[in-house]
C-alpha cells in the first residue's frame, strides 16, 4: 500500500508520523484511517514544492543547510528544490529566477549587506508569503531587532546548530 520497506513504516512510526498501536507481543498495528490519512497527506506534500535559496560566501555553510535541508524535507515529504548564491549580485538573479518561498541570508555578504538584500527583496510585490532567515556569525539583540524589521522572520546564529531544523 504505502511502497516502501517495513523500516521505513518504522521510522515513521518512531517519529510519531504514524501512529501506533502495540501489541502484548511488542508488534506495531496501525488503524486503516491512520494509514489512509497519512497517504493523503503524503500524496498532498508530494505534490507541493518549496524553492528554498540559501545566499552565503560560505560554500560549507551553504552545503551543510542544503543537507539539512534535504533531510527535513525526507521526513516531512515536501519536494524541495535549493539553490545557492555567495553575492548579493548573484542572489537578485536567483530570487528572479526561481521565486523562493524561504530565503537564508547572511547578514555579511561581500559587496551587499544582507540588510540591504533583505529590504529589497520584502519591496518586491512577490515577497508576501516569503520568509526570510538571517544569520550571522555576530549575532546579538541589536541585529537580531534590526534584521527583524527590515522583514526577516527570525535571526539565527552561525554556527548554525542542526537541531534548528
Amino acid at each position: 500500500m504505502l511502497n516502501v520497506s517495513p523500516i521505513t513504516v518504522r521510522h515513521w512510526a518512531n517519529q510519531g508520523l504514524l501512529k501506533i498501536k502495540m501489541t502484548a507481543g511488542g508488534h506495531r498495528r496501525f488503524d486503516i484511517d491512520v494509514i489512509e490519512r497519512f497517504i493523503k497527506e503524503r500524496a498532498q506534500r508530494a505534490n507541493e514544492k518549496v524553492c528554498v535559496l540559501i545566499i552565503d560566501d560560505d560554500r560549507q555553510l551553504c552545503s551543510y543547510i542544503k543537507e539539512l535541508l534535504e533531510k527535513w524535507a525526507e521526513r516531512a515529504f515536501y519536494t524541495v528544490e535549493i539553490e545557492t548564491a555567495m553575492s548579493g549580485l548573484q542572489a537578485g538573479a536567483s530570487v528572479d529566477k526561481m521565486k523562493p518561498d524561504l530565503i537564508f541570508l547572511d547578514l555579511m555578504l561581500p559587496q551587499v549587506s544582507g540588510y540591504q538584500i533583505c529590504q529589497d527583496l520584502q519591496r518586491e510585490e512577490a515577497a508576501s508569503g516569503r520568509k526570510i532567515i538571517a544569520m550571522t556569525g555576530y549575532f546579538n539583540k541589536a541585529n537580531e531587532e534590526h534584521i527583524k524589521l527590515l522583514g526577516a522572520t527570525c535571526c539565527l546564529a552561525k554556527p548554525i546548530d542542526k537541531d534548528q531544523f
